[in-house]
């Protein structure tokens, strides 16, 4: 992976994570193939997926500023279950989760989750 990553392994990975497999579009797989060419990322890669994620966990209940949880309903990644453990352990966090939206809730439903992140920020 750190000096070969062809570009179909992206449109595999991104069918994977994206809920709506339609989503897809040549567009945002060039999008995730050119940003994995910039210098350093593809070295990087390896590292972050093999990262253990719940290192120190246990902190996240020291988070104390107000946070925005946006979440799909279909991540198979990270199940929904996540993210209301995260909104009970997080004070002063609010949760949206989206249905028919897997991993990457931003890009899958952009309008609804900038409407939702203008919301959270213009409350604060």
């Amino acid at each position: 992976m750190t000096q070969v990553s062809p570009r179909f392994l992206y449109e595999t990975g991104l069918k994977e994570v994206y809920f709506n497999e339609e989503q897809v579009t040549d567009s945002v797989v060039d999008r995730y193939y050119e940003l994995s060419r910039y210098p350093g990322n593809l070295d990087a890669f390896p590292r972050r997926v093999s990262a253990k994620l719940d290192t120190n966990a246990d902190k996240i209940s020291q988070v104390s500023v107000p946070t925005l949880i946006l979440w799909g309903q279909e991540d198979i990644y990270f199940p929904v279950e996540s993210a209301h453990r995260f909104q009970q352990d997080i004070a002063n966090s609010l949760l949206h989760v989206y249905p028919g939206v897997g991993h990457l809730p931003m890009e899958e439903s952009p309008s609804l989750s900038l409407t939702d992140f203008r919301e959270f920020i213009n409350a604060q």
